[in-house]
């Protein structure tokens, strides 16, 4: 590391919270590639730093970063593009486009990084918050007469050049009839011109849709479309990398600890607690589906002729439709399935079907607060990334005490000299030995007193 923040409390205020540190890679570092020599500029350096990311020297007033996905868009889910908005007080001049404008420009790779400790060369712990590149248009320095340059920028994840990239003009290959979603996704990357890299390792081998050939629609667009074949997911990592997933898989991460409303509540040694406020829980009728209607699209044959159409499945759960939709089914539509062959839309609807046939009390957000838990509860929740996971116990008033697993769907970070709020969007990520696997409880009208309604109960109970 080149330096560390200048004033770690500039940042944030609260006790024991990390310290924030600003890197780039950029174009003038020792060690980059020689091009040539400009005879007005000196040497003109191409490609980033060999020596790696370097620390800008700074202090940051106010950044916001948002990752992976950040609201339900009911059966199948979106990931959207990762930004963060930051402003800084340019201490060294090293953001300043009059004094080094060919070192850190819109496009180049930044990342927010927060430490522990009193040694920036030897923190105690340390964990990436975002990972992306400079947008062009946000880029802004205000000139102080007693004080450094006042910088703000925003930037992207690799969402946002995915979803730049424009095949338009490009002959179509017609390619990658086959592709597994994993095999799609690194056909698009290498087709945008993202290195191999991007695609993060990959544990899953439980791939089960071949794909059709590619129409190079674009970029982002493709791999959604191949994500809705496979019913899988996608998402980005805080490096920056893209992770996939085949059809049913649950999250996996580590479990980073538990959250709990109950300050007091005994842990198993080693295990981290850390407290929350705001959980946003939901019966999730949003991502009910009893009714799946699917074809898949129908590559262009090439030579003038007509394409033949393709075979339209409907699968029905009739008793979801009756018990949760009032026979009025909710219906999921997909006509344009990036699917091989029709003989894999039937699967698609009935996995799909059973996958979402019944709705679901669920924590879709919640806010872990750190600061009142101690140094590993900043550790625990610094250090989560999307697809982690956290223990979630709540205690109502009334009834048993709830126990879920949530796994970590999307990331918000909004840290000011004020304080520091973090949001996790989640979703169920079962474990092994759950209990309550079917829902928390059931309100339903009282035998006795026909009015009273049924306090929580900790399990399914069908009336």
């Amino acid at each position: 590391m080149a330096g560390a923040v200048t004033d770690p409390q500039t940042i944030i205020a609260v006790d024991g919270a990390p310290n924030l540190a600003v890197d780039v890679l950029p174009d003038n570092e020792p060690g980059t590639f020689l091009v040539d020599a400009s005879e007005v500029d000196g040497f003109d350096l191409l490609g980033w730093g060999a020596d790696g990311w370097a620390n800008i020297v700074c202090d940051v007033t106010r950044v916001s970063t948002r990752r992976g996905m950040t609201r339900l868009q009911g059966a199948l889910t979106r990931t959207e593009a990762g930004t963060m908005g930051i402003e800084l007080l340019d201490t060294e001049r090293r953001f300043d486009p009059m004094v080094n404008a060919d070192a850190v420009h819109p496009g180049s790779s930044v990342r927010l990084r927060v430490w522990a400790g009193s040694d920036p060369a030897a923190p105690d712990w340390q964990a990436v918050l975002f990972t992306g590149r400079i947008s062009g248009g946000d880029y802004l320095v205000r000139y102080q007469q007693d004080g450094p340059p006042i910088v703000t920028f925003s930037a992207v994840d690799v969402v946002g050049p995915l979803a730049g990239f424009d095949s338009i003009g490009r002959a179509d290959p017609g390619v990658g009839a086959g592709d597994t979603l994993l095999g799609r996704v690194a056909r698009v990357l290498d087709e945008v011109g993202l290195p191999p890299a991007t695609l993060a390792a990959d544990p899953d081998p439980n791939y089960v849709a071949t794909l059709a050939s590619s129409s190079l629609a674009g970029g982002w667009e493709d791999i959604t479309a191949a994500v809705d074949a496979e019913l899988g997911r996608v998402w980005v990592t805080v490096d920056d990398q893209i992770a996939v997933r085949a059809r049913g898989s649950e999250l996996t991460g580590p479990v980073r600890g538990t959250l709990s409303d109950w300050h007091g509540e005994a842990l198993d040694d080693g295990e981290v607690h850390c407290c929350y406020v705001d959980p946003e829980v939901r019966f999730g009728t949003d991502s009910l589906v009893n009714r799946a209607i699917g074809a898949r699209r129908v590559p262009d044959p090439g030579d003038g002729s007509s394409a033949a159409p393709s075979v339209l499945v409907q699968v029905d759960d009739a008793y979801s439709q009756a018990r949760w939709s009032n026979d009025a089914p909710v219906t999921h539509r997909d006509t344009g399935l990036e699917l091989q062959t029709d003989e894999q839309v039937r699967p698609w609807a009935e996995w799909l079907v059973l996958a979402a046939s019944a709705p679901e009390l669920r924590v879709d957000s919640v806010s872990p607060r750190p600061d009142q838990a101690g140094p590993e509860a900043w550790q625990a929740a610094c250090q989560t990334d999307i697809g982690d996971r956290w223990i979630f116990r709540l205690h109502p008033a009334l009834g048993d005490s709830v126990a879920e697993t949530l796994g970590v769907v999307g990331i918000a970070h909004d840290i000011t000299p004020e304080g520091w709020s973090i949001t996790w969007t989640t979703m169920r990520a079962p474990t092994p030995g759950d209990a309550n696997p079917s829902g928390w409880f059931t309100v339903d009208l009282s035998d006795l007193d026909s009015e009273d309604v049924l306090p929580p109960f900790g399990g399914l109970v069908l009336s």
